[in-house]
């Protein structure tokens, strides 16, 4: 599933994406490109310096599905109005070992001050400390994303528990709260 969110002229991009393999895929890259009307690219997400976590998705287990979102998405030069997406190679050897696990807990949604967001508890239940951890949370309604956001916990150590807000793009009213969150550190 592939979705352009606009909201208060802020766009943001949604992806849905599904490891088919039986190996864990990690640093592999989630390339996107967001154009106009015209079909002329405004945004791409492959500019040196841009943060990780909204140029590649970090790890993703075998069989497993995780939500991605790209919620800066700075497209001057036009309006919006359909992204490509193109998935890249793993970048990191796939780790020996499963996945670090990562849950969430607590999650509630506002459309309140400051706008619509997500807060949620993130815990750390490995033994591997986490750094530049994104949190990915999607707004459903049905079958419908109708907002997207990312948050990021700057530092988890093992055993450890952080609470984030996430802004989101869009809404979150009436929504069922989707959250993705893969570790950046696996071994």
């Amino acid at each position: 599933q592939k979705v352009l969110l606009s909201a208060g002229g802020q766009p943001a991009v949604v992806l849905a994406l599904t490891n088919t393999s039986v190996r864990t895929q990690t640093d592999f890259p989630v390339l996107v490109d967001v154009l106009d009307a015209s079909g002329a690219s405004i945004y791409r997400n492959n500019t040196k310096g841009i943060e990780a976590s909204i140029q590649q998705l970090a790890a993703l287990a075998p069989h497993a599905s995780a939500w991605w979102v790209d919620n800066e998405v700075l497209a001057s030069r036009g309006t919006p109005k359909s992204v490509t997406a193109a998935l890249g190679a793993s970048t990191a050897a796939a780790p020996t070992t499963a996945l670090p696990a990562l849950t969430t807990g607590g999650v509630s949604a506002s459309n309140s001050f400051p706008g619509p967001h997500v807060s949620v508890t993130v815990r750390n239940r490995s033994t591997i400390a986490q750094s530049q951890l994104p949190v990915y949370a999607v707004a459903l309604r049905g079958a419908d994303v109708i907002g997207a956001g990312r948050g990021i916990v700057p530092s988890l150590a093992a055993g450890a528990s952080a609470q984030v807000d996430i802004p989101m793009v869009g809404t979150v009213s009436g929504a069922k709260i989707a959250l993705s969150v893969p570790p950046t550190a696996v071994h």
